[in-house]
Parts: C-alpha cells; structure tokens; sequence
C-alpha cells in the first residue's frame, strides 16, 4: 500500500462519516475515487486489508481478461500463458500500488480491449458494441477522476472504429 491508498482510505471514512468533499477535505481527482473508497471503506470497516482484498480482485480480472486475450490472438501454449502471468506479477509486484487510481479502470479496459481484439478476428459486430460500452465506462469514470487515464480508451476505441471503416465491417 502506498501513500495515496491511506490517503483514499481517509477520505473514504471522511464520505462515511458525512464529510463533503472539497470542503471538508480536498484532493485534485473527481469524485468516482472517492465514493470507490468509502465503498472499501464501509466494506473493510476501515481496514487497510479491505483495499488489498479489494484491488486483488480487480486485478484478477485484468489478468483474467488479459489471458483471455491472449487466447483470441492464438496464443495457446501455456508456456506463453505463464510468461504474460510472470510478467505480469513480476511489473505488479515492482509498481505495488494497491489503491492507485487506474486500478479501479482497469478491467473496465481489460475487458474492452478483449472484446475489440475479439470483434477484430472474428468480425461479429456485438463483441464492439459491449467493448464500446466498458471502454465508455472506463473513460466516463477516468474523466471524473483522473482525466489522462481516459485517453488509453479513447485511442483504442478510436482505432477500432477506423480499423472497422477501412475493412467495411461497420
């Protein structure tokens, strides 16, 4: 856990405790961060474990929808499969956020970029339209948080929809 994480965490208990934001306390990020936090916070009963348990589960499905991934592109040796986890672990375990904005994102676009790639092979038009709905979530959520982070769904959105208009399959 890092610095940000127990700053979250406090203001999560700040929202709980019937506090308003930007009054009562103030961080430069929109409100969707926050509310996550008083979320963990009513959850965990103010328990720092609670954000462990909570981001693990958010990135098990970002290495779920990672491995998925793989498997779409034909990426089947298990081999390869482990790397992409070991890699995976190993830039998780360096990064160690736990609580860092984007991680609350990040399967939003974990399960996009699946579904796009998905559209992409196969050409079925329903895989875009719910990547499109997640990548929508995860900009809308990133534009009342942390700006910046919405552009990773913008772009892939974006190349999507040209890819899909040069091949004629919208």
């Amino acid at each position: 856990m890092t610095w940000d994480s127990d700053f979250f965490l406090y203001v999560g208990r700040e929202i709980v405790e019937g506090r308003t934001p930007y009054i009562d306390f103030y961080d430069h990020k929109g409100m969707f961060h926050f509310f996550v936090f008083a979320l963990i916070y009513l959850l965990g009963h103010g328990q720092k474990r609670a954000v462990i348990v909570v981001f693990s589960l958010l990135s098990g499905i970002v290495l779920f929808f990672g491995l998925m991934t793989l498997k779409e592109l034909g990426v089947t040796k298990r081999s390869h499969q482990l790397c992409f986890v070991a890699m995976y672990l190993v830039l998780y375990g360096i990064c160690w956020r736990m609580g860092a904005f984007y991680e609350t994102v990040a399967p939003f676009f974990a399960v996009a970029v699946y579904l796009y790639i998905r559209f992409l092979r196969t050409g079925n038009r329903i895989p875009m339209f719910v990547g499109s709905l997640f990548m929508g979530l995860e900009m809308g959520l990133s534009l009342n948080a942390r700006p910046l982070d919405g552009l990773w769904g913008g772009a892939i959105a974006l190349f999507a929809f040209f890819y899909s208009l040069k091949k004629k399959r919208i």
